[in-house]
């Protein structure tokens, strides 16, 4: 059990990393992004 809870502990974190990235790309990247 305190496995599986800390692998869903790093699933959520990686997660949120991956968002986290997502905003900080779109807000450095200029507006006219081909793969927007």
């Amino acid at each position: 059990l305190v496995c599986r809870d800390v692998q869903r502990q790093q699933a959520s974190l990686a997660l949120l990393r991956t968002l986290l990235e997502e905003v900080i790309d779109r807000e450095v990247k200029p507006p006219l992004d081909p793969l927007a």
